[in-house]
């Protein structure tokens, strides 16, 4: 698949868009969805999240020896801390660029083991390939891939 093609999720009537071509910090990757009337892939209701797992796990199976990650449309308010910066259950929740908040209990077979960990300031959602395309929390500033979501309209 190029850059360019949408897979299309009938179920939840979304488009994605998986960008390898090259790769954006987190921020860059938002704006680079917007820009074309995208957003970063909001991953809940929760077939959204199958659906790419799926996806992912069937096409890009090439990218499962490499350590890829592939940023999505969550973060959490920045912490100021000095690392290394462990999660505590006091620290703000994960959001979805939609507003709202992630779903851990609807999601749980989507993360890998121990994740979130909020390790060193570690900010945004990714799936992360090496993983088996589960989601990992890292931090913003490293150029990643990315995957953009738009409605299917009819």
């Amino acid at each position: 698949m190029s850059d360019m093609d949408y897979a299309i999720d009938r179920g939840s009537m979304t488009c994605f868009r998986v960008v390898t071509s090259h790769s954006k910090q987190w921020w860059s990757a938002r704006d680079a969805c917007t820009s074309s009337d995208d957003m970063l892939a909001v991953l809940e209701p929760v077939e959204k999240a199958k659906f790419i797992y799926e996806f992912m796990n069937t096409n890009y199976v090439n990218h499962r020896k490499l350590n890829h990650f592939f940023y999505i449309g969550s973060k959490r308010p920045q912490l100021i801390c000095t690392p290394p910066c462990g999660w505590s259950s006091s620290d703000p929740d994960y959001t979805w660029l939609n507003g709202q908040p992630v779903n851990y209990t609807a999601t749980a077979s989507y993360w890998h083991a121990n994740k979130p960990d909020n390790w060193n300031a570690e900010t945004v959602l990714s799936i992360r390939s090496f993983f088996g395309f589960l989601w990992d929390n890292i931090t913003p500033d490293t150029a990643q891939y990315y995957i953009c979501e738009r409605p299917l309209i009819y």
